[in-house]
Parts: C-alpha cells; structure tokens; sequence
C-alpha cells in the first residue's frame, strides 16, 4: 500500500497504527520518511510535508479542531472565528493548546481516535455553548441549509440546556447569518417578520415589515391653506401606510404628515 496514498485520504496527517491497518508496512513508512516524503510530527503521528498546519497542530498537541473553528473550516457562517478552538477529554492530561480555547468536554457524539477535526455535531452543540445565542443560532442554521447536520438526528440525543435551546428556534429559512441574527434582534416587534420571501423570479431575503396606520381623512383642493392646495396641483398622495425594512431605524418616518383635524 502506498504510503502518500494513504496519507492523503486521512487530509495529510495520521496516525502510524491507523497506516498499518491499512496495509501500510514498516518499511514502506520508513523508506518515505528517508525520502523526505514523510515527516514524522509527534510521536504516533506522520504527515506530507505540506499538510494542514493546523491538523498538524492538533495532533502535536492531543487535541481535534472543534467549535467555530471547524464550522469555518466546514463553510458555515460564523461571527468571528479568531483564536483557534479546540476539544479534548476532560481527563486528558497530555492536551495543551499554546494559543485558543480548549473545550474539556465528553462528546455527545463519539470521536474516532484516529481524526483530527471533530464531528459537526459536536462542534455545533460546543458553538452554542461557547457563542452568544444569536450567533451559535446563525452557525447552525447555516450547517442545516448546507445539510451538514440532521436537525432530527440532534432531537434524539441529550443535548446541554444551551443547544437544546439552539434546536428549538431552529429554522431553515435563513440564507445567511445576518438574516437569523435580525430576526432575533426584532423578535419584540409586534410585527410578522418572513425570511427568504419569493416574489415574482427573485426572492427577497426579509420581507419587509408593514405596520398600517389609519387612512388620513382627505380634503377638497383649496381647503386648508397654500400647502395643501399646492401638494393638491402637484399631485402628492398622503402615504396611507408606513414600511419597515431589514435596515429599520425608526417605526415611523420622522417628518410623516400629521392627520388632519
């Protein structure tokens, strides 16, 4: 069995006893290392000399690539990646991180010894621990709509306190993370709020809020001063409603004309 091969389909890192499963002998192993082809990382660990230095991080330091990390590294939205994070046991002593977030935490989800990025699963269930709740929310609706994760999947398991509450508001309508995040920020509003609204051939990514207000009572031309007769011959109709958009400011236009007495 050829050893890059090998290495590859593991993206580049793996452990050496997961190579001799494969099919991998000692001597092939040592042969690519002699070559320069196979770098020796940590004890256990050999990698391609060009592999992720992050998956090479992780196993120098016992630790899988979790949390936001891997939910960007996997294409979801995310508010801000930043340091590194990762998850190891809790009672793994021999887990370090030189920089980032360490989560100690037993998985929800089991991981394979031999992988060096965590399960989507339990990187979202660590997001909505680690995030603010708009944020881990935004996260996850992303990986649904990517079909990353089976929102069913998760309803069956023990889930903390933090993500089951993540699960319950779930929805699969938002195209992007700013979209959840502006329906949880306007949730106290008094007004339906529908994300990813068809209209014609395009859709719109929040419909816009609609608040009427009552009709304003209309006039004759001529009746109430030089204003209204000129808005009169000008052709200006009173707005009999007011909008409210994804850029929302005020309820009300500041300047709306007040209702004629």
């Amino acid at each position: 069995m050829d050893v890059i091969t090998e290495l590859v389909a593991r993206q580049g890192v793996a452990r050496v006893s997961a190579l001799r499963r494969s099919g991998v002998t000692e001597h092939a192993l040592r042969r690519a290392v002699r070559a320069g082809d196979v770098v020796s990382v940590c004890r256990g660990w050999v990698a391609v000399r060009d592999a992720d230095a992050m998956l090479v991080a992780a196993a120098q330091r016992g630790v899988v690539l979790s949390c936001i990390t891997l939910a960007e590294r996997r294409g979801n939205w995310v508010t801000k990646a930043g340091e590194p994070h990762v998850a190891a046991p809790p009672k793994s002593g021999h887990a370090h991180a030189r920089r980032g977030v360490v989560h100690w935490s037993i998985p929800v989800f089991p991981r394979d010894p031999d992988v060096l990025e965590d399960s989507v699963e339990n990187a979202l269930i660590l997001v909505a621990r680690c995030q603010r709740h708009e944020g881990a929310l935004a996260t996850w609706e992303s990986a649904v709509r990517q079909r990353l994760v089976d929102p069913a999947v998760l309803e069956r398991v023990p889930l903390p306190p933090a993500a089951r509450r993540v699960l319950d508001e779930l929805t699969p309508f938002a195209d992007a993370g700013t979209e959840t995040i502006l329906r949880t920020r306007l949730r106290w509003l008094p007004v339906p709020l529908t994300p990813q609204v068809r209209g014609g051939r395009r859709r719109a990514g929040i419909l816009r809020l609609t608040r009427r207000t009552p009709p304003i009572a209309e006039k004759p031309c001529g009746e109430g001063g030089a204003s209204s007769r000129e808005a009169c011959e000008q052709g200006v109709k009173t707005p009999s409603h007011t909008s409210l958009s994804s850029h929302l400011h005020h309820d009300t236009p500041r300047n709306s004309p007040k209702p004629a007495k």
